[in-house]
């Protein structure tokens, strides 16, 4: 008698599990085809008064423009021969590009140590899972002015393993960089400073414009969907890129930013799975219960 009253009890939960798990597939993908992600804005950051030794020092974004990369010189260490961008690299990774300039004591200073804060709480490791890239835009910065760049802030950044490259090249080179990824600067001979926005780039494993993201600190959240979305799928665990589908990049806010109908169906599948292994948990234990019967 009591095992009969375990196996009803197995089979009912069996078909609670199996109703549950409907639901939660249906739950999973709500008002298919009548309720549709909004797409991401395409207004403009408006203009604003700005003095004229600031005007035309902006960033034009330029998604999709792939950089010469194999056309344009740059030096890493003094002495050194002058490289393409991609012998710098390691081929098949993303890169997170900066452009400053290395005798810049204000803006550049304080984007750079912003990254560097991102940086140490981000769980990818700049040199193994994506390229960190510097390069001034200061045809008149040295290699061995870089060279000291690059060993302070990566004692900054603390990481071992890690890997930042800083590089220098000639007025034509800075031209087809910047010009690529819509980088507008102006120098002001008065002050012997140049006038710049401060952003960071992301770039495929083929050098193409994925992203950019503004201002002068960085969360590990919005480096770290943006790395995933200039990997092109080569970086990245399942779960991670499942977990980039619940977010877009917001154009206004400048940054990635949830979207409720994706959310919803994430955490539907993931429910899903879960009841899934309890019906097959439960109906294990309903044959084995059987088995019991037959053996008596």
């Amino acid at each position: 008698m009591l095992r009969l009253s375990q196996n009803f009890k197995t089979k009912a939960l069996i078909r609670c599990g199996v109703g549950l798990f409907l639901m939660a597939v249906v739950s999973a993908f709500p008002l298919a085809g009548l309720a549709q992600d909004l797409p991401a804005s395409e207004a403009t950051r408006p203009d604003l008064e700005v003095p004229k030794k600031l005007q035309n020092v902006t960033i034009v974004e330029k998604l999709g423009t792939v950089l010469p990369a194999r056309e344009m010189l740059f030096s890493r260490t003094p002495g050194g021969q002058a490289l393409s961008l991609d012998k710098h690299l390691n081929p098949g990774l993303p890169t997170l590009l900066t452009l400053n300039y290395y005798q810049c004591t204000a803006l550049c200073s304080l984007q750079l140590n912003g990254l560097v804060d991102g940086l140490k709480k981000l769980d990818y490791l700049p040199g193994r899972d994506f390229n960190l890239l510097s390069v001034s835009f200061d045809a008149r910065n040295s290699a061995s002015l870089a060279q000291m760049k690059e060993k302070n802030y990566l004692e900054s950044l603390g990481r071992p393993g890690a890997a930042w490259t800083f590089l220098v090249g000639e007025q034509k080179s800075i031209d087809q960089i910047t010009d690529a990824v819509g980088f507008q600067y102006k120098y002001d001979p008065e002050t012997d400073q140049f006038a710049h926005t401060a952003a960071i780039f992301f770039l495929s494993p083929d050098f193409k414009v994925m992203r950019y993201l503004y201002g002068l600190q960085y969360s590990p959240r919005d480096m770290k969907f943006a790395l995933l979305d200039a990997s092109q799928g080569r970086m990245g665990s399942t779960l991670e890129k499942l977990i980039l589908r619940c977010f877009h990049f917001d154009e206004l806010a400048g940054k990635y930013t949830p979207i409720a109908m994706n959310s919803m169906r994430v955490a539907g599948i993931l429910f899903s799975l879960c009841l899934l292994i309890l019906v097959v948990a439960l109906f294990r234990k309903e044959k084995a219960l059987r088995r019991e019967e037959y053996a008596q």
